[in-house]
């Protein structure tokens, strides 16, 4: 399988809790790639070396970890890079790098209204979780983490997918360092999830191209272009820009899209690039390239920590890490590549956004001529970001569609009561003294607290 590359708060937990106390199961010991029909509770740590960890097939169907973890196996090489920081802290000494065996998930889930609960962890495959079609399933309190794709992936790289898949609750996980695509990621026609209550962190791992030595950079957003190289990582010439190692990406994919979910109450943070991300539909191959996807669209951002995200992997010297996208990411919350049909009507509420290597919550431009996007951005906190410059300006607060549409003016974006450390109306305008002024676009500057 190849493809890369609202609900009520109170009803919606209750439903949740309801549904895995009313389905109790005994403990049951499990094998391998089971296909699992009724519900579960494992009874002892599973070790799947060899392909998916277990399959839930059908409809109200409840997996327990029961405190269990369901761990697949890394293979791993030893590399040199003449500029690169070996194990054991030296330059140019060997340093490992790991990877899953194929692509195999921890936990597929197929069907609806199935459960799987923690406490309990899955991790050591090319993805934790997959939800692939169906609807209104639950994963909640589970550890996913170290789940890395294998080299040269175009599939499985992340810590939950959902695919294809609607009214979805993912709630009080905790997604740490899962690569080298996202923490979660919804792709394709993904409708009316609720990401909420996560803890998702240090999701950083680098792509590395099948020969191993080398790290692979690559343009995404609906689809993935590859390239290998080069070996050196912190020295030109980079042929593309990895938009990998978000904490949350809503990638719409082909002719679906990502619409009216919700990602709310989370703590994203020490992601290796964005900490949100929604790009455009569909790859920007230039003004003549056309689009048949539908727009990323009614999606809603509130109340989240979304902070120090954006500083790449160790690579290099030591102390340097390799940022993986100057150009869109980086960011704390990013929307839109500039290719066709960006994404509309997102709103952004009430987050606080600090301390990321780029922007803070940044718009960015997109292609002349395209419908207006008008999303909103209120009543939420953005401050220090630009942590570390990369040859340009950036900003706690960012709208680069300020003359790129005359007839909707900054794409009738709407910005009111944001505290932005500083703000930009317009990337292609003149740059404000000390970037602290009012704009309007972003809207008025509010004193720090």
């Amino acid at each position: 399988m190849s493809f890369r590359r609202i609900l009520g708060i109170a009803s919606g937990m209750a439903l949740v809790l309801g549904l895995v106390v009313a389905t109790p199961a005994a403990a049951s010991h499990l094998s391998c790639g089971q296909v699992i029909t009724a519900s579960t509770t494992l009874d002892a740590d599973l070790f799947c070396p060899s392909g998916d960890g277990l399959v839930i097939q059908g409809d109200g169907i409840t997996l327990n970890l029961n405190s269990h973890t369901i761990r697949g196996e890394l293979d791993s090489r030893q590399v040199t890079q003449a500029g690169g920081t070996g194990d054991n802290g030296q330059i140019g000494a060997p340093y490992t790098v790991r990877f899953a065996k194929g692509q195999f998930a921890g936990v597929r889930i197929k069907g609806n209204r199935n459960i799987v609960a923690g406490r309990g962890g899955v991790r050591n495959f090319a993805a934790g979780i997959v939800i692939e079609g169906g609807s209104a399933n639950t994963v909640t309190r589970v550890t996913v983490e170290e789940n890395f794709g294998p080299p040269g992936s175009d599939d499985l790289g992340d810590g939950i997918v959902v695919l294809d898949s609607t009214g979805n609750q993912i709630t009080a996980n905790t997604v740490r360092n899962n690569g080298p695509f996202d923490g979660i990621v919804l792709l394709g026609g993904a409708g009316r999830n609720v990401i909420r209550a996560n803890l998702i962190v240090d999701n950083r791992q680098p792509e590395i191209c099948p020969t191993f030595d080398l790290f692979r950079f690559s343009v995404s957003g609906g689809g993935i272009v590859h390239v290998c190289g080069p070996t050196h990582p912190t020295q030109p010439p980079f042929a593309f820009i990895n938009q990998q190692n978000h904490g949350v990406k809503l990638e719409g994919l082909g002719p679906n899209a990502s619409y009216e979910n919700i990602i709310s109450g989370n703590t994203i943070t020490g992601n290796g690039n964005t900490g949100v991300f929604i790009p455009s539909t569909c790859p920007d191959f230039g003004p003549g390239a056309a689009c048949q996807g539908a727009f990323n669209r009614d999606n809603i951002i509130t109340g989240n920590q979304i902070n120090r995200n954006g500083f790449g992997y160790p690579a290099g010297r030591p102390s340097v890490q390799l940022f993986e996208g100057p150009g869109n990411g980086g960011s704390g919350i990013t929307l839109m590549i500039g290719g066709p049909n960006p994404p509309i009507r997102q709103t952004v509420t009430n987050n606080t956004v600090n301390d990321n290597a780029k922007n803070g919550i940044a718009v960015v431009a997109h292609r002349p001529g395209n419908p207006a996007t008008m999303s909103t951005f209120i009543g939420n906190t953005a401050l220090r970001n630009n942590v570390v410059p990369f040859g340009g300006p950036a900003f706690n607060g960012q709208d680069g569609n300020a003359v790129v549409n005359p007839s909707a003016p900054c794409d009738a974006n709407v910005w009111r009561n944001n505290n932005f450390g500083s703000t930009l109306a317009d990337i292609g305008g003149p740059v404000p003294p000390n970037n602290l002024t009012n704009h309007s676009c972003v809207g008025p500057m509010l004193p720090a607290p």
